[in-house]
């Protein structure tokens, strides 16, 4: 391999480390162990494969997203060595050898590709970068593993956006377990969103918005109450208000939450400047001060502060 790629894959993991986007030094140690340039032969040159951008793989719904979106999904993933981890959305078979770094057993890693071609080119990418262990299957990653193996995970990553947690996923997921998704809040806002299972379902919202492409399935159907209406009027009732809030602003994203919580509250239909006025009134809370709550269908029905 030419050492050009090595000082390379450094500068990357340098940078990452230095915006603060790796913090963990597992993860570090894992960007600097696996090669991107081998999961991406024949798609990009290979010193591009260490820049930080998105590489489409297929048009249209195919891509491998930039170092900086996959290790923040990484971090909040908190995956420990002998964990079992599920992965929605193979693409070249990158993240899942990152994933293997951190369980420190490819064999711990399962993964689903809803692309038949692109399974067979990552079975041969992470062959090839020695992490042939992985366990990839052709299928809809909305549903899950299958049923008649009986596996649970302790962490599952979905690198698609959904405006749901497919049901079958959350049954899939070991009580304590997390996952971690891009979630569609309307057609302009997708946050990362980790999820955990215990006697609630609950989730944490995270100021990185964030674009995918869509996770398709049998298991991403929303039930109930017009959400995407809905949230797109929320947002639109805000904005006249958060204009000076850049994107990744912390009391941007709370005052969304805050507003959800009114309308689960059913004080949605007051005027959007009122609301204002109440989530000053409550100390600007931001969006680390809000848990999102999930039913089991994987869809929103609630949002509480930390203290409730």
């Amino acid at each position: 391999m030419p050492k050009n790629l090595d000082v390379l894959r450094k500068q990357m993991v340098n940078s990452l480390l230095e915006r603060g986007v790796i913090q963990s030094p597992q993860i570090g140690k894992a960007f600097s162990s696996v090669p991107r340039h081998t999961f991406l032969d024949g798609v990009i040159p290979p010193e591009q494969a260490y820049y930080d951008q998105a590489v489409m793989l297929k048009f249209p719904g195919s891509s491998v997203s930039q170092p900086q979106v996959i290790a923040s999904m990484l971090e909040l993933l908190l995956i420990n060595p002998g964990m079992k981890v599920l992965e929605i959305g193979t693409a070249s078979g990158y993240n899942a050898a990152l994933i293997a770094e951190l369980t420190e057993d490819s064999e711990l890693v399962f993964s689903i590709e809803k692309e038949k071609d692109l399974v067979f080119k990552a079975r041969d990418n992470l062959m090839k970068a020695g992490y042939s262990g992985v366990k990839i299957l052709a299928g809809d990653g909305s549903l899950g593993w299958p049923k008649d193996e009986g596996i649970h995970f302790d962490r599952i990553i979905i690198t698609a956006q959904t405006p749901v947690i497919p049901p079958k996923l959350i049954e899939q997921l070991k009580n304590e377990g997390k996952l971690v998704t891009p979630l569609v809040f309307n057609e302009r806002v997708t946050l990362l969103v980790r999820v955990e299972k215990g006697k609630r379902i609950f989730g944490r919202a995270f100021p990185f918005p964030v674009v995918f492409v869509p996770l398709k399935g049998k298991g991403v159907k929303i039930e109930g109450k017009d959400w995407r209406s809905l949230l797109d009027n929320l947002w639109r009732g805000i904005q006249p208000f958060c204009r000076n809030f850049p994107l990744d602003s912390p009391a941007l994203w709370g005052v969304f939450l805050f507003l959800l919580r009114e309308v689960f509250n059913g004080r949605g239909k007051e005027r959007p400047e009122g609301l204002w006025y109440k989530w000053q009134a409550e100390g600007r809370p931001g969006v680390d001060d809000w848990f999102l709550e999930f039913n089991k269908e994987g869809s929103i029905e609630g949002v509480f502060k930390r203290e409730e």
